[in-house]
């Protein structure tokens, strides 16, 4: 069974510009930064269990954390960085 990938909780995390992201995946698995006009702004490998990504240089604004868990279970979440 997947586990869906962990939303920032904490408003401190996207304060420091850092999530985590929990995957149940043995493989690595990606995860993209885009914009809101869908530009690809990065691209994350992540692996099994609690990652870390430091969105300390991205400027502020809404952007779009896309995980793809497996070719058919991609799950996007709204970032807001202030």
């Amino acid at each position: 069974m997947t586990k869906r990938p962990k939303r920032p909780t904490d408003p401190n995390q996207l304060a420091k510009r850092i999530i985590d992201i929990a995957t149940g995946n043995d493989a690595p698995i990606l995860a993209s930064l885009t914009s809101t006009v869908g530009q690809i702004i990065k691209i994350y490998t992540v692996q099994q269990g609690v990652n870390w990504l430091n969105l300390e240089n991205f400027a502020r604004g809404i952007y779009f954390l896309k995980v793809q868990i497996a070719p058919d279970n991609i799950q996007i979440r709204k970032l807001v960085i202030q």
